[in-house]
């Protein structure tokens, strides 16, 4: 979605600067305007400023110079969830992985304590 929105800077990859831009400019729009400018059915054009705010957020909370949009939306993310959890269905593909990988590279970046990151994830069975 957030992809969609920034189409006229071409790619999926974006300096948090050009995020940032981007946000300030979707604030003082209405749904409708969004909805017209860039070209989106009416439910992403709700959506779209609380998900870029949450973006920005952990932009600026972790300090990350680019923001990659792959095309999928944060609707989509917590449909995922939702489904996985329900036994609905059922990924191929290791996210939880993913969210420790990102942890690590977290940690070693602002030099957390050892012992935090080789944990296992939260509510394992490492109590």
């Amino acid at each position: 979605m957030i992809s969609l929105g920034m189409h006229e800077k071409g790619g999926a990859r974006f300096t948090a600067k050009e995020f940032g831009v981007f946000c300030e400019k979707l604030i003082g729009m209405s749904s409708e305007e969004i909805q017209e400018r860039y070209e989106l059915p009416q439910d992403y054009a709700e959506v779209l400023i609380p998900s870029a705010i949450l973006y920005r957020k952990v932009l600026d909370m972790t300090g990350a110079s680019y923001i990659w949009a792959p095309g999928t939306t944060l609707c989509d993310g917590i449909a995922a969830e939702y489904a996985q959890e329900n036994r609905l269905v059922r990924f191929h593909h290791d996210f939880e992985a993913d969210i420790l990988s990102t942890a690590r590279q977290m940690a070693k970046r602002y030099r957390c304590h050892g012992a935090h990151v080789r944990g296992r994830a939260v509510g394992g069975d490492d109590h």
